[in-house]
């Protein structure tokens, strides 16, 4: 009996079979529901979490790629990085850089620009090589990296050197500005850049292609065009004042004074937006940034209150109703870094105006050197005639105008003109200079057209003067020009451009000055740096209007700027290369520093030593031809053969008798050098320290 109720008990409690097959089925389909929502689940995990790695970094304020524009987020929106999940694939994180960077679309051309203005290389922030610490943008031909300074000498490595004169600013801190508000005004920067970073000189871009790709088309698909770090510390123009004050960033006088204006201004409010000014980011054709700067310029320039730029770009931001976009991460860490400190002295501090006086050091320049005259005007009984004054000149040559004693010559601009300047100094040797002219006169009509020849005589005694020999006429029927050779040959017609320019002041050895004179006049986008024993014969000439002084670097991608030097074959026919002889591009010698006149007024280690040593340390290169040649000639000053009568000749071997030649001493020209190459001294940008006149 209990065996059995036991037995009917167990069958009552049973489950049915058909029951347990429905339980079954149930439980497959559940768990291949939850396997299908874990998948989709997955899926959505990953679609959404990609992005945030296209860079292989956490960023926090890029925003989500989606396939479709409308389902994108708002710019801004803060994704959280989640680690759990690794790395994305390649293929989704190149969907989501072709959101900025769509494969039909050419590469966005970007440039970094930071600024050093002061007295010296030793005053500024020390600038890290780009080529070593950004290899990647340096060597990409879609990133430029461009240094704006005062200083020829700028010590920047890897950095296109743009030497900027405004020493119309009292402030260096002002000049620096200039670049950081208003580079875009800059030829180079509106043909090279379509997006400018402006960064200080110790913060470096990140070294990722990709990444600025990015960042320049977000900017440039924005309605601003401008991409800015918002100020950590925020609080308004005033905050900003007062930390000023407890920085030592500016004297109170200046701030007061900057207060007095913005409270004085109907629509200022004391916290509009603050951004840190450190790092910026701007489409070269922003109208808004424009605007903007143009705005704060006008104010800031006139240097009336605070150096400081922040309070009063928060003002003009404020004003203009611009809101520019945040920078990705906010700038620092995610596209920027520190990589170098302040200046050797520590952080910038202030104690009065003096330190940041641009005027009281080109003051303390000119006190170094007697005033000059006017630079052309020379009204002595030996002047030249007044109807060749510069504003009647023929010749298609730039009126000058008169320098400065330390100017840095960017005159004109732009020296984009086709022919070739040649740059000739003379000094008392007037049958070499005649047997020059002869030459180029030989050469055919069409290659004389393309020549501007610039004689610089280097303060010849009377008697001995280039515009006492050459003995020039011109047919006012025909507008051509002559060379009278004697009193029995017939006039020789010329058709370059001559122009005859002489230094006023007694200074020994001054081809650097003579130069720098030349090529100051320039308008010729090249140059021939000759000496006057080295004739250019027909072969060579054609040479040189064909060289190119510009050749692609293979391995960095960018233009390498190029002078050609020459073989030079000596009167008893051995050859060696001439140093000194050689094409380049104006500009070029420029912005490399031009000569140093500080080597002026001693024999010896000018031209064919501290030029080119400037020229290749900045980056530029030299290459040397073995069968373009310079004939030397050994040509006394008063050849009979050469001058126009013998008249001339006796006024000319009356005057060398006269004449005391300057001492050749070497010694204190290569100390000078030992100096300036270990630094121990700066290389000058000290320009056209004489008084000239323009004789024809």
């Amino acid at each position: 009996m209990v065996h059995s109720l036991s037995r009917n008990s167990r069958r009552g409690n049973a489950i049915p079979t058909f029951a347990r097959r429905q339980i079954f089925v149930a439980l497959f389909l559940l768990s291949t529901l939850f396997t299908i929502l874990l998948i989709f689940k997955s899926s959505t995990i990953a679609v959404v979490r990609d992005p945030e790695y296209v860079d292989h970094r956490d960023i926090e304020y890029l925003p989500v790629f989606h396939a479709t524009k409308q389902d994108t987020p708002k710019e801004g929106t803060k994704i959280v990085p989640d680690r759990r999940f690794g790395q994305p694939s390649t293929t989704t994180k190149q969907q989501a850089m072709n959101y900025y960077n769509p494969p039909s679309q050419t590469g966005i051309s970007v440039c970094f620009i930071t600024a050093q203005f002061s007295s010296s290389r030793q005053r500024t922030d020390h600038l890290y090589d780009a080529g070593k610490t950004t290899p990647r943008l340096y060597e990409s031909p879609l990133y430029h990296f461009f240094a704006f300074t005062n200083l020829a000498d700028l010590e920047a490595p890897g950095w296109e050197v743009v030497v900027q004169d405004l020493r119309e600013y009292n402030r260096w801190i002002t000049q620096s500005r200039w670049a950081k508000f208003l580079a875009f005004r800059h030829e180079i920067i509106r043909e090279k850049c379509q997006v400018v970073f402006y960064i200080d000189g110790i913060l470096s871009p990140k070294d990722d292609i990709e990444l600025f790709q990015a960042e320049s088309r977000r900017i440039l698909d924005s309605p601003i065009q401008l991409a800015q770090r918002l100020h950590p510390y925020g609080g308004g123009a005033e905050a900003e004042m007062e930390r000023i004050i407890l920085k030592r960033k500016d004297v109170k006088k200046n701030v007061d004074a900057s207060l007095q204006w913005l409270r004085a201004q109907g629509d200022y409010d004391k916290n509009c937006t603050l951004y840190e000014n450190s790092m910026f980011g701007y489409a070269i054709d922003s109208v808004a940034f424009k605007k903007a700067a143009y705005f704060f310029w006008h104010h800031y320039s006139k240097e009336e209150d605070s150096w400081r730029d922040q309070p009063l770009w928060c003002y003009t931001l404020d004003h203009f109703d611009i809101t520019p976009m945040q920078l990705t991460g906010n700038g620092k860490d995610i596209l920027f870094n520190q990589v170098n400190s302040r200046t050797a002295k520590g952080s910038h501090k202030y104690k009065s105006e003096s330190v940041v006086s641009a005027k009281s050091y080109y003051d303390s320049l000119n006190r170094m050197v007697s005033i000059a005259d006017s630079c052309w005007l020379d009204t002595s009984a030996t002047a030249f005639n007044s109807s060749l004054k510069p504003a009647v000149i023929t010749h298609d040559f730039l009126t000058p105008i008169c320098p400065d004693m330390y100017r840095r010559s960017m005159v004109p601009e732009k020296r984009t003109n086709p022919g070739l300047t040649i740059s000739l100094p003379y000094f008392s040797q007037p049958a070499l200079l005649l047997q020059q002219l002869q030459n180029f006169a030989s050469y055919p009509k069409d290659i004389q057209k393309k020549l501007s020849i610039v004689i610089v005589d280097d303060g010849s005694p009377s008697g001995l003067r280039a515009i006492d020999h050459l003995n020039l006429t011109n047919n006012i029927n025909t507008a051509s020009h002559y060379f009278n050779i004697n009193t029995t040959s017939s006039p020789i017609p010329y058709y370059f451009m001559l122009r005859i320019v002489r230094i006023n002041h007694n200074i020994d050895w001054n081809a650097e000055g003579s130069h720098n004179l030349a090529f100051f006049l320039a308008n010729t986008r090249l140059g021939l740096i000759l000496d006057l024993r080295m004739i250019v014969p027909i072969e060579t000439i054609s040479d040189v209007l064909i060289w190119d002084t510009t050749k692609n670097n293979s391995e960095t991608k960018k233009n390498l700027s190029i002078a050609h030097k020459f073989n030079r074959r000596r009167q008893n026919g051995k050859t060696e290369h001439q140093q000194t002889c050689a094409l380049i591009d104006i500009q070029e010698y420029w912005n490399s520093g031009g000569m140093d006149e500080d080597f002026a007024g001693n024999y010896g280690y000018g031209t064919s030593d501290h030029f080119w040593h400037k020229w290749e340390r900045s980056g530029r290169a030299i290459q040397k031809h073995d069968t373009s040649f310079l004939l030397e000639q050994d040509t006394e000053a008063c050849e009979s053969s050469w001058l126009y009568s013998s008249k001339k000749i006796k006024e000319c071997k009356a005057a060398r008798s006269q004449q005391n030649d300057p001492t050749k001493e070497r010694k204190t020209n290569n100390a000078l050098l030992k100096k300036k190459i270990s630094n121990r001294i700066g290389w000058q940008n000290a320009y056209l320290r004489f008084n000239w006149t323009i004789d024809f």
